[in-house]
């Protein structure tokens, strides 16, 4: 068992953790920066597309390690030595809003010609639509807010498709963390309906993500938009769940980052492994409806379930079965 803490520790050192980005949306003037870097996570994105808060918000972030991601406009073009952007966020969703890839790349154009450094990124809402606007950007991230209403699987089938259709760019999830009942509803003659996810929901759709190809993971967003000045850190059980997920994948990021990766066949289960400096790490996961085996090599007391006591995973899982959406991390 001190063995694995051991390694846990050191692999969780900031160094290594930053070339697999772990991001949140949403973040305010009046946020506790240092609480966010606490958590685990590497970059934050502007709530403010003000030139005056961004520049503020990135000096900031600066001084507190963190990596700041604006968005760019004609008015910061004079004004790079202030706004200390690592990334520019070039559009939202221009799938959903019907944005032709065309325009798209004029954007692109028009920011690289006042800033021909600072890398360019872009959300999209449908993976399938990664591809479209690949080329004009230098990582796309993929949205998909499942919960309560859709599959949990959802996040990873999408992140599947656009890191099939991208093959030479980074791809990053954004895993829901906010609840649908604090937004406008498109169609106002469906029943309204919302929740916060469950630290499991939480886990399991950024580890799915993961599992499928995503090189990062974000969360949206920190900000509490039907309350105004409220945040997830107003909302000690909320950002817990939040806190305890991004937490993890930091401490695994070198893995994430650095390891040598290969695919899981399994049945009905899905996983992924990665090997680095002499140990292995091990995410299982179900996805299906109804409790499933876990492969006996995974029983062995040869793994530990991390983040669950370190336990050997055949103590944790007596009946050797996994329930549906549960999440398993292992250390050998």
């Amino acid at each position: 068992m001190r063995t694995v803490l051991l390694a846990l520790h050191l692999l969780s050192s900031p160094g290594n953790a930053r070339e697999f980005p772990i991001g949140l949306f949403g973040v305010g003037l009046n946020v506790d920066l240092t609480e966010v870097a606490d958590a685990g996570f590497t970059h934050i994105l502007s709530a403010s597309g003000r030139p005056e808060d961004q520049a503020a918000l990135s000096q900031r972030a600066r001084r507190t390690g963190l990596a700041f991601i604006g968005f760019p406009s004609p008015s910061i073009s004079g004004k790079l030595g202030a706004v200390n952007a690592s990334a520019w966020y070039l559009s939202d969703e221009p799938d959903v809003n019907g944005e032709d890839p065309a325009e798209i790349r004029r954007q692109a154009s028009r920011v690289r010609s006042w800033d021909s450094r600072t890398p360019l990124i872009l959300t999209v809402g449908a993976g399938a639509r990664a591809a479209d606007y690949a080329p004009s950007v230098d990582a796309v991230l993929v949205d998909w807010y499942p919960v309560p209403h859709l599959p949990l699987g959802g996040l990873g089938s999408e992140i599947a498709a656009a890191v099939a259709g991208v093959a030479d760019k980074p791809v990053w999830a954004v895993v829901q963390a906010m609840d649908w009942r604090d937004y406008p509803q498109r169609d106002p003659n469906k029943p309204r309906t919302g929740r916060f996810p469950s630290l499991r929901e939480m886990r399991f759709m950024a580890y799915h993500a993961v599992v499928n190809g995503a090189a990062g993971v974000f969360f949206f967003e920190l900000r509490k938009r039907s309350r105004d000045g409220t945040t997830l850190l107003d909302l000690p059980e909320q950002w817990q769940a939040l806190r305890t997920v991004a937490k993890e994948l930091r401490v695994l990021s070198p893995f994430f980052a650095k390891g040598s990766a290969a695919r899981l066949e399994l049945a009905g289960l899905v996983g992924r492994s990665w090997s680095r400096s002499g140990r292995t790490l091990v995410v299982l996961l179900n996805p299906a409806a109804e409790p499933l085996p876990i492969p006996a090599e995974f029983l062995s007391g040869d793994y530990s379930a991390a983040f669950e006591g370190q336990r050997r995973t055949k103590d944790l899982f007596p009946d050797g079965v996994m329930q549906a959406n549960r999440t398993l991390i292992l250390l050998r």
